[in-house]
């Protein structure tokens, strides 16, 4: 019979066994437990699509604030481009309205 390196190290036998043997089984739980929560996630449907609303929400939020900053100078005021944007978009309404006019009085 041999005898231990240092007699205070633990032999191993039964009890080493059904420690490890323990040990594995709460791992195992743990991993389950994670693998149920990312499942009831990926199944809870009215989570999901709140979670897609804020982030439609958020993007909505950082483009706006990119388009204003774009749109006006480091005053506030609007820039030129926009200026003259502004004034393309009006005049496009202002001929439509027109158009619709001529064709309304030519159907009487």
């Amino acid at each position: 019979m041999t005898t231990p390196d240092n007699p205070r190290d633990p032999q191993p036998g039964p009890d080493s066994d059904a420690e490890r043997v323990v040990a594995d089984i709460e791992a195992t739980r743990a991993d389950l437990g994670e693998t149920v929560d990312a499942l009831a996630g990926k199944l809870d449907v009215r989570a999901q699509a709140r979670s897609q609303v804020e982030d439609t929400r958020e993007r909505m939020r950082v483009e706006t604030a990119r388009l204003r900053a774009a749109a006006t100078d480091g005053r506030g005021n609007p820039s030129g481009a926009t200026k003259g944007f502004a004034g393309v978009v009006v005049a496009a309404l202002v001929g439509a309205v027109a158009v619709a006019l001529v064709r309304r009085r030519r159907q009487r």
